[in-house]
């Protein structure tokens, strides 16, 4: 670690110098070392403790609930309007703007998810210049903002690629066999393609200019070939890396082949080959770009006046039930015990336990 070799550095100088100032001087120097060193310990503490609890839970609810948790903790915030302050602070740092109420909460969780399994600096700067696309053209933006279909083909891109997550999770867990398991990682590197990363290219290549067609109309074209042409454009360089087209049309085609430490890629000219872990790095960084964008045009499209753009009971429909709903916002508070029962019309709390003062 830099911080904590530029602190041995600076004690070593210290023992070295000429004069007592002087070695005053470099002691400052070593202790301020000594702090952000051990500030970064604890947080890759933090985001090794949320790595792990998100790889071993499988129920939705609690893997919102401890997103949600860590971020609290990250922030040191005691409510979700504070996490929502002190993370638009952060959010304006990266794009140059604070967002909309309750920006600050999404680009929280994302972090937390970021750090967690993703790599942190590039999910920053991929947010950060989709940002700067979108706000390019705030005409597209907006049009894009009022059209129902994209807005449609939006929430079900990110339902088909959440139910395809599950999906291969579920089938990972159950696998007699790694051909089983990798062809689960396929189908998720297909759903990246064909679900959200069709959308967010689409609207990508219309908010920089590089496509002019009509959504309703651009929306039937091939999802390689719209991936393609965003990842070619210069001015999108880099925002959806991890999504594979390879892998997609070999999934979709049965043109793979599955050994024990690879995948074979049938294509039309040669075939391809891609190592297990190359295909877990991407299918990772695929998420990565993906949930990067999304939280860019969440925002982008929020301060056009779209605050609930795509939002409306997603949570019903990734899983999630109005009395989780509620149990996870008390548990962010502090609460415990929490007991609700569903009624035909409202929700029942039957038991909670109130958070301890000091």
């Amino acid at each position: 670690m830099a911080e904590l070799s530029s602190m041995i550095d600076a004690y070593l100088a210290a023992l070295l110098a000429a004069t007592p100032l002087e070695a005053q001087k470099h002691g400052v120097h070593a202790q301020s070392h000594h702090d952000r060193a051990a500030g970064l310990i604890q947080r890759a503490n933090t985001a090794a403790e949320g790595a792990v609890a998100l790889a071993a839970e499988r129920d939705t609810a609690r893997i919102q609930s401890i997103l949600l948790s860590q971020a609290l903790r990250t922030y040191e915030a005691s409510d979700l309007l504070t996490l929502d302050a002190a993370a638009r602070s952060k959010l304006q740092d990266i794009t140059s703007s604070r967002g909309v109420n309750g920006s600050g909460i999404m680009f929280a969780m994302g972090q937390v998810l970021a750090q967690s399994i993703f790599d942190p600096e590039r999910f920053r700067e991929v947010m950060r210049l989709a940002y700067e696309v979108f706000r390019s053209n705030p005409k597209v933006l907006r049009a894009l903002a009022q059209d129902p279909v994209f807005e449609s083909d939006f929430k079900r891109a990110l339902h088909e690629l959440f139910d395809g997550s599950m999906e291969a999770v579920h089938a990972v867990d159950r696998a007699v066999h790694s051909r089983q398991a990798g062809r689960a990682l396929l189908g998720i590197a297909m759903a990246q393609v064909e679900g959200p990363g069709q959308v967010i290219a689409s609207a990508l290549l219309l908010a920089c200019g590089r496509k002019s067609a009509a959504y309703t109309n651009l929306r039937h074209k091939n999802a390689t070939e719209l991936i393609t042409a965003a990842q070619q454009e210069p001015r999108l360089r880099g925002l959806l890396g991890g999504l594979d087209n390879d892998l997609r049309t070999g999934r979709a085609h049965s043109l793979v082949h599955y050994e024990e430490a690879r995948v074979v890629i049938e294509r039309k000219k040669n075939t391809r080959t891609v190592a297990w872990r190359d295909v877990i790095d991407g299918v990772f960084q695929g998420y990565e770009s993906i949930h990067a964008c999304q939280l860019a045009l969440w925002q982008a499209v929020g301060e056009l006046g779209f605050t609930g753009f795509a939002t409306d009971d997603l949570w019903r429909e990734l899983g999630l039930t109005p009395e989780q709903m509620v149990t996870m916002m008390l548990e962010s508070s502090g609460f415990c015990d929490i007991v609700i029962t569903p009624g035909e019309r409202h929700l029942s709390l039957i038991h909670i336990s109130y958070p301890t003062i000091h």
